[in-house]
């Protein structure tokens, strides 16, 4: 037996609640434009709100932001600085993505990357931190712009851009 011609309406009814869903704004607890920094979050960990949705991802090992992150972040064997400059060339590299601030100093980067289908914009902040003996470390936050559930995007990013920073530290190819 056939339908009655309502199931096409249905679905589409469907995906546009779902997208709709998806668009809608999140409580980030980052209000306002990322083009600068000021209102860098990882400025202040120990003050910094994260949401209760299931849509950012953040890494860090060292200083205040490690006792609020979801994972850790590794200690690179080469300077702030020169850790900093390989995450301008990650960030560069990819296709979606584009730095919108950083500091005078460089060691912290604000940056956006757009999803490749819908063009969701997630907010990425990085914050090298120099550590002793030429050692630095990082503290990387990435979150949903809009929504809610991510899907676990923000966490696949901040593994892979982990993951790609370290390769051009150690020479490796990407």
């Amino acid at each position: 037996m056939r339908g009655n011609g309502h199931g096409g309406h249905r679905r589409a009814a469907l995906l546009l609640a779902v997208a709709l869903a998806m668009t809608a704004p999140a409580a980030t607890g980052q209000e306002g434009s990322a083009g600068d920094l000021t209102d860098f979050p990882l400025a202040d960990c120990e003050t910094l709100q994260r949401p209760s949705s299931p849509n950012h991802w953040l890494a860090a090992s060292e200083g205040p932001c490690a006792t609020i992150a979801d994972e850790a972040a590794p200690v690179f064997e080469v300077s702030a600085a020169e850790q900093a400059a390989a995450w301008e060339s990650w960030i560069a590299d990819q296709p979606r993505a584009e730095i919108t601030g950083r500091s005078p100093d460089g060691l912290q980067i604000q940056a956006v990357e757009r999803s490749s289908v819908f063009g969701f914009t997630d907010h990425v902040s990085i914050a090298v931190l120099p550590l002793a003996e030429g050692r630095s470390s990082v503290a990387i936050y990435s979150r949903a712009a809009t929504g809610y559930w991510d899907f676990g995007v923000n966490r696949a990013r901040v593994r892979d851009w982990l993951r790609g920073a370290g390769q051009i530290l150690s020479g490796r190819p990407r």
